[in-house]
C-alpha cells in the first residue's frame, strides 16, 4: 500500500470533509439511531442480530463487489464520518487501503477488528499478489461464534444502558450459529467425497471446520495454466467431483471448460451473502451434489 506524506494526507482528508459537507443527501441527521458501519455484508448480519433496532447498521461494500479493489462513494464516507462504531473485518484489501483514512476522517468513532482472537489460516491471492490468510473466516461456525462475542463485547461496553438486550440477542445468535452447524453436519453426511473444486479459494475455513479438501482452480489469484487445468481435471475425475463452485466476483473462463471436461455442473455461490445461516446450509447442499 502506498504511504502518503503528512501534507498529502491532510489535503486528502480536507477534500473528503468538503465533499461530505457539500453532499445534499443527508440521510442520518434526522434519525435518532446511532450508526455502526462495517466493511462487508456478512459482518452486518452478525451486528444487526446483536444490535437489534437500537442502531442503524451499514455495510460499505455491496455483496457483489470486489472487496479488494472497491472504492468508497461519497455516501460511504459520510456514513463513516457519522458512525459511533466501525467494525473492521481485517485482512481485506479494501481495509488495507482505507482504514487509516477512515480513522482520520472519524476521530470520535471506535474502530474494532471483529477477527480478534481468530487464528488465520490459508493463503489468499489476487492477480498474483499475496494478501495474507484467507479473509473469509466467517464461513466457519467456530469463527462465527468468536465474531459474535467480539461484536457483543464492543456494543455492550459502548452502550451499557442496553446491555441486557444485547446479551439476549447475542445468546440468541449463538444458538442460531450452533443449530446451523448441526444442520450443515447433517447435510454433509450425504456428500460423495471430501474434496471439492472452487475457482477462488474462499472456503478455507468452511473446509477446515468440516474436514473437507478445497481444491482451487485459479493459480495464485490468476487464471490457471494449461498444465494446472490438466492436473485439476485428472484430480476431479479420480474423485468423481460433479460440481464446480465459483463466485460472481471471480468468474474465470476456465470454470465452464473444466466443468464440461469432467461432466460437472458449474454453480455460482456467494461467500459474501448477508444471511449467514442460510448461506452455510446452501453451501453445504451444493457440496453434496
Amino acid at each position: 500500500m502506498k504511504k502518503f506524506s503528512t501534507n498529502k494526507t491532510s489535503i486528502y482528508i480536507l477534500t473528503i470533509c468538503l465533499l461530505i459537507s457539500l453532499c445534499s443527501c443527508n440521510t442520518h441527521r434526522n434519525s435518532n439511531k446511532r450508526i455502526i458501519v462495517t466493511s462487508i455484508v456478512p459482518i452486518q448480519y452478525f451486528i444487526e442480530s446483536i444490535a437489534g433496532d437500537t442502531w442503524k447498521v451499514i455495510a460499505i461494500i455491496p455483496s457483489n463487489a470486489n472487496h479488494t479493489s472497491y472504492e468508497p462513494t461519497t455516501q460511504n464516507l459520510r456514513d463513516v464520518s457519522d458512525a459511533s462504531i466501525y467494525f473492521e473485518t481485517g485482512n481485506i484489501g479494501f481495509e488495507d487501503s482505507w482504514t487509516q483514512r477512515f480513522k482520520s476522517l472519524a476521530k470520535d468513532c471506535k474502530f474494532t477488528d471483529v477477527s480478534e482472537n481468530i487464528e488465520k489460516i490459508g493463503g489468499h491471492y489476487h492477480n498474483g499478489e499475496y494478501h495474507g490468510a484467507d479473509p473469509h473466516y466467517w464461513l466457519s461456525p467456530s469463527e462465527a461464534l468468536i465474531i459474535a462475542e467480539n461484536i457483543y463485547n464492543t456494543i455492550a461496553r459502548y452502550d451499557t444502558a442496553n446491555q441486557n438486550t444485547y446479551y439476549e440477542n447475542y445468546m440468541s445468535l449463538r444458538e442460531k450459529i450452533i443449530d446451523t452447524d448441526r444442520k450443515v453436519v447433517e447435510i454433509l453426511a450425504d456428500r460423495k467425497n471430501d474434496s471439492f473444486l472452487v475457482y477462488h479459494p474462499a472456503l478455507t475455513y468452511f473446509a477446515h471446520h468440516y474436514g473437507l479438501n478445497q481444491v482451487a482452480i485459479e493459480d495464485h489469484g490468476k487464471e490457471p495454466s494449461a498444465s494446472h487445468i490438466a492436473e485439476i481435471v485428472t484430480f476431479a475425475k479420480e474423485h468423481n467431483i460433479k460440481v464446480v463452485l465459483y463466485q460472481s466476483q471471480y468468474t474465470g473462463a476456465s470454470v465452464k471448460n473444466i466443468a464440461d471436461e469432467i461432466g460437472a455442473t458449474a454453480v455460482c455461490y456467494d461467500p459474501m451473502a448477508y444471511n449467514w445461516c442460510e448461506n452455510m446450509t446452501n453451501i453445504a447442499t451444493l457440496l453434496t451434489k
